[in-house]
């Protein structure tokens, strides 16, 4: 089969596991380290207990994500990326560790200054 990887998760066991195309699979015995959200992968697995749950037995790589995901039309939180959130959500909150940022007022000017920067990156 092929599918979009499209959330990575751990199981309440702590295993690993992946959501193809809507679909769970753990993933105990298959190193899934190197996949990443978007990517499309050719698999193998097979189901278990109450047939809800899947596990991965084997993929391989049919085609990479894109390293930055264009925003989605009318996207949530103010029409950024996922990975973009992820980035300012770093930057913002080394800023706040370190003292730089010392009330709330001054945090929509660093979320707009990361962003910023980040997509001043791609030009």
């Amino acid at each position: 089969m092929i599918g979009t990887v499209d959330k990575r998760f751990l199981s309440k066991s702590g295993n690993p596991m992946l959501s193809i195309d809507g679909k769970p699979y753990v993933c105990k015995d298959v190193d899934v380290s190197r996949i990443q959200l978007g990517d499309n992968i050719e698999f193998e697995g097979h189901s278990f207990g109450d047939g809800k749950i899947w596990a991965l037995d084997s993929y391989k790589l049919v085609s990479a994500a894109a390293k930055y995901a264009a925003p989605k039309a009318n996207g949530g939180q103010g029409g950024i990326t996922e990975g973009e959130r992820l980035f300012i959500s770093n930057v913002v909150g080394q800023a706040v560790a370190a003292g730089t940022i010392k009330d709330p007022e001054q945090i929509e000017k660093w979320v707009s200054a990361a962003k910023n920067a980040l997509r001043s990156q791609g030009e």
